[in-house]
């Protein structure tokens, strides 16, 4: 008997999207599903999380870049940020192609980037020994089982991603696991807001219609199934902004020489060379509005690496604060929701659903799970044994857990696809 288990993430697929006057058939879907709210750690770095169940504590990765003082020993050359980014923005826009994914280098500030070493946030998250742990796809290689990877950076855009696991899903293709992502809700949510009804009217119930063929698709082709649809983070609509670089001009230490900052749009991170630096970035801190400083309670609740690689400081923007300008490279001024934040929202949980042809599911509500819960609801869909190296909880295994709302959510994302025998 020909068995596929697919797994669908949407990048910013909020745990509300998941209704009858959004997406008529993942709503219809979801009461013969198991059901959550996802929680995402905080950070850039959720793959880590879906693909072997840490947090990022364990895993030592919050994001793209890490402080590493061994940089400044190797020639720090300038980078052509205002040739190569519009250029590359260029050949995208002719080629429907991505030139750069994930953080650009190109962004960070002249004072920081010869202390930041870049992670391989951007790699194929599929090659084999990646993480430092055993990975979703190196189980899958020890075992036998094939599988077949859609997502950045080779894909060119979710209609591509679509039209693939259709295509392959309906020519019954010999996978045994399916990971598909999409990410122009994320988009399409930064600049309508996410509650938007231009965007429900829009990207949403497209997304919706795909995710029907999909699984359509996915029941026509293989006798049994399994389906695991996760919205990776929610969004959250932006009510204030703060210039978190502009407080910092006003400190009485020079960056770079000082400190070091790393500016996100929900979160900063500082790391302080001189005594200098520490006192004047700390005094500046509580003077600015709509964040907090983490003490090391929080970075503890939040699973954040403390051995200094990560930030001697972070500053936290309160939920529906943007810092703008920011190192990311997103139109900050123009930008309508974000995600990230320290202190989650409702608005920030992703939806998760999970359902199966053949009982494998009991259907209800699992309340709120965090992200790294995938990882060994996974493993148990494919028969694999997960590593002790994991932190998840699968769903499908008996666990009592604080009954929320539902959360449901149906997406696949191919964009790059791998099979490996």
């Amino acid at each position: 008997m020909r068995h596929a288990t697919v797994l669908v993430a949407i990048d910013a697929g909020r745990h509300d999207y998941v209704d009858p006057d959004w997406m008529p058939f993942l709503h219809g879907l979801s009461r013969e599903a198991r059901t959550s709210r996802v929680d995402a750690p905080l950070g850039h770095d959720a793959r880590n999380a879906l693909y072997t169940g840490r947090y990022p504590d364990t895993s030592g990765s919050l994001g793209a870049y890490v402080f590493d003082p061994r940089t400044v020993a190797r020639p720090a050359w300038p980078r052509p940020t205002g040739l190569l980014a519009p250029a590359r923005r260029a050949l995208t826009k002719i080629t429907r192609r991505p030139t750069a994914h994930g953080p650009d280098p190109d962004r960070l500030p002249a004072s920081s980037r010869p202390f930041l070493r870049r992670t391989d946030e951007d790699a194929p998250a599929y090659r084999p020994r990646a993480y430092g742990a055993p990975s979703l796809f190196d189980l899958c290689r020890e075992q036998g089982l094939r599988f077949r990877f859609l997502d950045a950076p080779v894909s060119p855009n979710d209609e591509w991603t679509f039209n693939t696991l259709a295509k392959e899903l309906r020519e019954r293709q010999r996978f045994d696991l399916y990971v598909a992502h999409f990410h122009s809700i994320d988009r399409k949510s930064h600049a309508l807001g996410p509650r938007s009804d231009a965007l429900r009217r829009g990207p949403i119930r497209d997304l919706d219609e795909k995710l029907a063929n999909i699984h359509a698709a996915l029941a026509a082709g293989y006798e049994s199934w399994d389906l695991l649809v996760l919205g990776t983070h929610g969004m959250t609509p932006v009510r204030r902004r703060v210039d978190v670089l502009g407080h910092l001009r006003r400190a009485d230490a020079r960056p770079g020489r000082d400190y070091v900052a790393l500016v996100h749009g929900t979160y900063a991170q500082f790391w302080y060379r001189t005594p200098r630096g520490r006192r004047a970035v700390e005094a500046l801190l509580p003077l600015v509005p709509g964040t907090r400083a983490l003490e090391p309670g929080d970075q503890a609740r939040l699973r954040i690496p403390r051995d200094g690689s990560t930030g001697d400081r972070i500053l936290a923007a309160d939920p529906g604060t943007l810092i703008a300008p920011n190192h990311s490279g997103l139109a900050a001024t123009r930008m309508q929701a974000a995600h990230g934040y320290a202190d989650r929202p409702d608005e920030d949980h992703g939806m998760g659903l999970l359902a199966s042809s053949n009982g494998n599911v009991q259907p209800g509500d699992a309340g709120v799970r965090p992200l790294v819960d995938a990882f060994p609801t996974l493993c148990d869909l494919l028969g694999l044994s997960p590593p002790p190296s994991h932190e998840g909880h699968s769903l499908l295994a008996p666990r009592t857990v604080e009954v929320k709302a539902p959360v449901p959510i149906l997406a696949t994302v191919p964009t790059q696809v791998l099979a490996d025998a």
